[in-house]
């Protein structure tokens, strides 16, 4: 391969398990094409929710990783 010349990597898949804290609400699993981040809004089940927690499940391997990110309501 020559200098200068762009390599492009596998795109990663990020496997998410959210779990909202004291609700009725069901957990979700998701692919997404980035990690989550605390402090992230996202929807669950037309719901908006924070994560307050991230945990690595299954380090960033190859191209999956799967992590567990915990919610509370907006």
């Amino acid at each position: 391969m020559g200098r200068g010349r762009k390599t492009t990597s596998p795109k990663m898949e990020y496997q998410v398990s959210y779990l909202v804290r004291s609700e009725d609400e069901k957990g979700l699993i998701t692919m997404r094409d980035h990690p989550p981040e605390v402090g992230e809004i996202v929807t669950i089940h037309g719901k908006q929710y924070r994560i307050v927690e991230v945990e690595t499940l299954i380090l960033p391997l190859s191209r999956f990783a799967y992590y567990h990110a915990l919610c509370e309501p907006v």
